[in-house]
């Protein structure tokens, strides 16, 4: 029986079980770095850098820590009357108990100045609450004036794993008594969004590798040829985000891409290896595989080269979510060009000593070489290169132009569909309590102490933003207005709230204005309009005690830009 042209001789066999327990080790390797990566929104990270925009934001963090809680929509016909208020008031408990760490503001956590002292809401009664909303202007941002729907705002969860426990209380407490429960915020969208990209990372490879497989049976009419593509390009996709895992690096709305690139140039070079394994295996070469890899391989591995530096270069980005991408896309990118190639020699060089040539590499299907056939292309270029040249280099310049006037989109929650339930509910959270995005103004001391410099802050804003601010000021005219002492009023608040409102530092309040939040775009000019109308309407000596707008809404809408 005549061997094929590659068939193994026995030291060939014994080399080449080694090269399979050697490429099946670093499968291995590579499946516990799979299970190693990280899936994750980036958005935490996008933005660090030096700026003054990013400045502001870090030491409004450190002086009143993060405003951006889990937003919980509670609905029901009358929250006030008892059985829905007891079972608020029990998830209320249990999320200060679930979590030292958390602050939760509630219809409950708003103290109210009476004539005869201090009453917090725990104290009312059904038929109070609606005097209570008249009373305090800020309880209008955690309880609608009918008391159909209260709003429960959690600070400090943060996380797939919080926000789910979160959920769990909500179902055990709040739904199983019959109300209408809807959890968003900024820590549910981007959780949504992590969730999001381990769906798309799953879908957008499964159809690319489907889409890559169906191009090379039709190519290359070959099964075999099929498989042997799809084997390599998985290979080469394994070891890439197996590396990845192991070095620590996450996949997040930017890196999403990189799987999908790697996917594409693993099976470009599938393609062009098996294409010179056919003519060579075909016209009874000897050691078609390896003259294969020696003529392509250096091929493959200059563009994969060239790739990697172009990812490489991204190092030089300020913000470091950029230049993790570039060393993610530089690793995975060279990773993976050498598991491709050594799974395509690797599983060919076996098939070849187990079937004849002819069968792997059938021959073309008739109409298929003049589809691909593009050679017209080279030959025209070829016959007017100056011609061609300078219509390539116009067609670049015109462009450039247009990517130049092309403006920057960002929006936090871009990567959540319309639809969304995040979104959905902060729509109703919206329409009932007004805007959750906020811009916060720190002020400090000032000649007059704080509370005069926040007072002249809200008095010099728009008239249709003055309405819905929050601040230690709000609660002061309510003290003032029923002839309480501030500090008495102030102490009823819980600590972290109180440290949001007047910062870590004495003398500092903090100055929130809502507003409603649609993209980085308008958020510009909304805080650029409202740094403008501050600085011309403040008094002139409280310009210097007045922060600059920030809070990760403006400070992402800025920095975004860049």
């Amino acid at each position: 029986m005549n061997r094929p042209a590659d068939g193994p001789r026995p030291t060939r066999i014994a080399a080449l079980v080694l090269a399979w327990l050697v490429v099946l080790l670093i499968d291995a390797v590579a499946v516990a770095g799979l299970a190693r990566l990280e899936f994750g929104h980036g958005l935490d990270r996008v933005f660090q850098d030096g700026s003054d925009r990013y400045g502001d934001y870090a030491a409004l963090v450190e002086a009143f820590g993060s405003g951006d809680g889990v937003l919980i929509r509670v609905g029901a016909e009358d929250l006030a009357a008892t059985g829905p208020r007891a079972a608020l008031e029990a998830f209320v408990i249990e999320l200060h108990l679930a979590d030292p760490d958390w602050t939760v503001i509630s219809p409950f956590s708003i103290p109210l100045a009476a004539g005869d002292g201090v009453a917090t809401l725990d104290m009312l009664e059904g038929g109070a609450w609606a005097g209570a909303q008249v009373a305090h202007p800020m309880l209008a941002r955690v309880m609608t004036p009918d008391h159909d729907a209260a709003l429960v705002t959690v600070l400090g969860a943060d996380g797939e794993d919080q926000v789910a426990a979160i959920r769990a209380l909500a179902e055990e407490h709040l739904e199983a008594a019959g109300l209408e429960v809807g959890l968003s915020g900024l820590p549910v969208i981007l959780d949504r969004s992590r969730a999001l990209l381990m769906r798309d990372f799953v879908f957008l490879n499964a159809v690319g590798a489907a889409i890559g497989v169906g191009l090379t049976l039709l190519v290359m009419n070959s099964v075999w040829l099929a498989a042997i593509s799809l084997m390599s390009t998985a290979t080469a996709l394994l070891w890439a985000m197996g590396a990845m895992g192991w070095t620590g690096m996450q996949i997040n709305v930017i890196s999403i891409a990189l799987p999908v690139l790697v996917l594409a140039l693993a099976l470009s070079d599938a393609v062009h290896v098996a294409l010179e394994q056919r003519a060579l295996a075909l016209g009874g070469a000897p050691h078609s595989v390896a003259r294969a890899l020696r003529r392509i391989g250096p091929a493959v591995l200059l563009t994969s080269l060239t790739t990697a530096l172009a990812f490489a270069s991204l190092g030089i980005s300020d913000s470091p979510l950029l230049a993790d991408l570039g060393a993610a896309g530089a690793v995975a990118v060279m990773v993976a060009a050498f598991g491709g190639l050594a799974a395509q020699g690797l599983i060919v060089q076996t098939l070849l000593g187990l079937m004849p040539p002819a069968r792997i590499f059938p021959p073309h299907r008739r109409g298929i070489p003049a589809f691909f056939d593009w050679q017209a292309l080279a030959r025209f270029g070829l016959a007017a290169p100056r011609g061609i040249s300078a219509a390539a280099m116009i067609v670049a310049l015109v462009a450039t132009g247009l990517y130049l006037t092309a403006p920057p989109h960002f929006s936090l929650d871009e990567n959540l569909r319309d639809q969304d339930p995040a979104r959905t509910v902060l729509r109703r959270i919206e329409a009932d309590f007004g805007p959750m995005a906020a811009m916060q103004i720190p002020v400090e001391i000032g000649p007059d102490g704080p509370l005069h410099t926040a007072r002249a802050v809200i008095a010099a804003l728009p008239e249709e933003l003055a309405p819905d601010v929050v601040s230690l000021s709000a609660l002061a005219d309510a003290a003032e207005a029923a002839s309480v002492p501030l500090d008495a009023l102030a102490t009823q608040l819980p600590p972290p709230m109180r440290a949001m409102l007047t910062g870590s530092e004495a003398g500092r309040l903090l100055v929130s204005v809502p507003f409603p939040y649609v993209d980085a775009a308008r958020t510009r000019a909304l805080a650029t309009t409202l740094e403008a109308h501050i600085a011309a309407a403040a008094p002139p000596d409280l310009a210097a005690w007045i922060g600059r707008p920030t809070g990760p809404h403006v400070m992402s809408a800025f920095l975004s830009e860049t």
